[in-house]
């Protein structure tokens, strides 16, 4: 359980004391790190087991209470011919770097996936060959009847014309990186509804085609522009009626001035 060798990375990243250093003691050693790990207790019996029988607990990433992570892995030395565990050689390496860029985006991953969710919209990725290679279907009843998963073609989902249009916009964007939007009435899962689609360019070979059901804004507008047509016509036909009247008074007042 003695320490035969040990670099000076070893002795930076351990920030063992020398005077541990110097008496090489394994046992030692393994407390005063264990000690640094955050939550770590000291456990002579494990410690000596860990020494002696370290295959049990070969690789481990520890946390320090100063907040480095540190990857430890602990490897056999063989007696040549034999085959004969004669050591181990604990290896031990830095990765809080590598560790809190994998936390940082796993967090944004679930905040991505938090924003993906919140989002009421049919979102297509569409290849430069104007091929469906994946869908996020939202969990809204208008899109009840598509599957969540296994679209093979935009003409599962829209008119054979229509979806024309869109690998047409879609090529269109690839070429020159604009965003396309497109609006359209059209028969849509069964019903007649109002959709708006903008592509935008994901990728060098990739679109994603974010479909909007605007069904409810465009007959508002549509009923809003029916009632200002017909305030319009009531105006008119108020102002001439009024007209007629108005004009025989003027004509009486005229007479009776002469």
């Amino acid at each position: 359980g003695n320490i035969v060798n040990h670099n000076a990375i070893f002795a930076a990243l351990s920030s063992l004391p020398l005077s541990i250093l110097e008496r090489r003691s394994g046992m030692e050693v393994t407390r005063f790190i264990t000690e640094r790990i955050r939550d770590g207790k000291w456990d002579e019996e494990r410690a000596r087991r860990l020494l002696v029988q370290p295959k049990e607990d070969s690789y481990r990433t520890l946390e320090l209470k100063d907040g480095r992570m540190i990857e430890r892995y602990i490897g056999t030395l063989e007696q040549a011919n034999t085959n004969k565990i004669v050591g181990y050689t604990w290896y031990f390496r830095d990765v809080t770097a590598q560790v809190k860029a994998q936390m940082a985006l796993r967090i944004s991953e679930e905040r991505n996936r938090a924003i993906l969710d919140a989002v009421p919209d049919l979102m297509l990725r569409i290849n430069s060959r104007g091929e469906l290679i994946d869908q996020r279907v939202p969990d809204l009843d208008i899109y009840s009847e598509l599957p969540r998963e296994n679209l093979n073609s935009l003409m599962e989902i829209f008119p054979k014309q229509f979806e024309r249009d869109i690998r047409r916009k879609a090529a269109q964007v690839l070429v020159d990186g604009d965003v396309a939007t497109m609006e359209s009435q059209l028969e849509f899962l069964g019903k007649e509804r109002d959709l708006e689609i903008r592509l935008v360019r994901s990728g060098e070979r990739e679109v994603l085609a974010i479909v909007r059901d605007v069904t409810h804004r465009k007959t508002t507008e549509r009923e809003l522009i029916q009632r200002n047509f017909e305030l319009d016509s009531f105006e008119y036909r108020a102002s001439h009626d009024l007209k007629a009247p108005m004009n025989s008074v003027m004509g009486l007042m005229d007479i009776n001035r002469n």
